[in-house]
């Protein structure tokens, strides 16, 4: 990685300061979408070592800095090098996501503020996902988070909920701008349609049978993703229907190993674990092949995923959802059972699998919702407004 390219004379020039190098996927997409969309250069400042699958364009460019904080701690981060780089390149404007954890947003903050850059947090602002273990604990680091955001140039929340919870709290709404957190919606729906009508050559090469349901999950293998209820629904699904249902699993984490030792125990042959993927093409040939997208757990960027091939989705009602699930209308473009309810799970499933007419009509639907609420232009089109591009 040549963290050295020169971005294009000229241009405006962008900082995004971001947590650790590994955690950039999304993010590098629409930063991307953003710069090529308002011609604008765009450099991602952090620490750690970049995975294989992060490549630096004609926009986008990282520049890895030392953290003072040991990697392994990935829910802190500090990387004071970061700061004396603004001071050394003074870009036009400088992105940071207020995780209150991260120090170093916050001397950039001091730095901006000193050299007069414009400073622009990107935030869920409401931190729907933290769990908290007193009220104590959330009210502090709420409050931490909203005197640092009242004191920015502009906020861009990932959703309407966010943008409503900073107003409550004081924030001027000429200085809040709600970005539809999303990915690149265009490229996704370019896959979608190179690959329709396909379903029947990939299921063959991928040595799915044809004549089975295909349930597909993707993301993070993880508690708070209850990947465990989606093999336990496709087992109560099959012992109903004759085996008539198939899962495959795309991810890998923590949980991976004993979510291989359920499914083979109550689900044999019934489910595919295929590790993380980061191949674009291959993505799309699941999510080509698939008849429904199930996440029982928490909700997060994997429904824009399904709803661009026009997959219903199945959730629960978890308490810390992502701001994603917004998109979600239930009985419109997916279903939401009460969490620990399998039986519900199970049904409202087979009612999906069993009446083609409804599918489709879901399908339609839900990719309705990204082209109305969730696609990309939108999305920079926000964000350039609030970083004044």
């Amino acid at each position: 990685m040549n963290t050295k390219t020169k971005m294009t004379s000229g241009k405006k020039h962008v900082f995004f300061i971001s947590k650790y190098g590994a955690w950039q996927d999304y993010r590098n997409e629409v930063l991307s979408f953003l710069g090529r969309k308002f011609s604008v250069d765009i450099e991602i400042l952090t620490t750690g070592s970049l995975k294989p699958y992060l490549h630096e364009n004609e926009v986008v460019k990282y520049k890895l800095f030392r953290s003072w904080i040991p990697l392994s701690a990935e829910k802190w981060g500090f990387f004071p090098s970061a700061v004396r780089y603004i001071f050394k390149k003074r870009p036009y404007a400088v992105l940071c996501q207020n995780d209150t954890r991260q120090f170093t947003e916050y001397l950039a903050f001091v730095a901006c503020k000193l050299l007069g850059i414009r400073f622009v947090w990107w935030t869920h602002a409401h931190m729907p996902s933290v769990v908290y273990n007193s009220n104590f604990k959330k009210w502090v680091r709420q409050q931490y988070a909203l005197f640092f955001l009242k004191k920015g140039d502009a906020v861009i929340t990932y959703c309407s909920v966010g943008k409503k919870f900073l107003l409550e709290n004081g924030l001027d709404s000429k200085h809040v701008f709600c970005a539809p957190n999303t990915l690149d919606t265009e490229k996704l729906s370019t896959l979608a349609a190179k690959y329709r009508g396909q379903k029947n050559e990939i299921l063959n090469r991928l040595k799915i049978p044809a004549d089975k349901k295909i349930l597909l999950y993707m993301g993070r293998l993880t508690q708070r993703k209850n990947v465990e209820t989606a093999i336990s629904l496709v087992s109560e699904l099959n012992r109903k229907s004759a085996d008539s249902c198939h899962l495959i699993v795309i991810g890998d984490g923590e949980n991976r190993l004993s979510l291989e030792e359920l499914a083979s125990e109550i689900a044999p042959g019934a489910v595919t674990f295929t590790g993380a993927v980061f191949d674009d093409e291959l993505k799309a040939h699941y999510f080509t092949i698939a008849d429904l997208f199930v996440i029982p757990g928490a909700v997060g960027l994997a429904i824009i995923h399904a709803f661009c091939f026009g997959l219903p989705v199945l959730t629960t009602n978890v308490k810390h959802h992502g701001p994603e699930i917004i998109y979600l209308e239930d009985g419109k473009n997916g279903f939401i059972t009460n969490e620990g309810d399998t039986e519900a799970l199970v049904a409202k499933t087979a009612e999906l699998i069993g009446d083609e007419e409804k599918l489709q009509q879901m399908a339609k639907h839900a990719q309705k919702t990204v082209i109305d609420k969730a696609n990309i232009q939108l999305m920079t089109a926000k964000m350039a407004e609030a970083l004044a591009l």
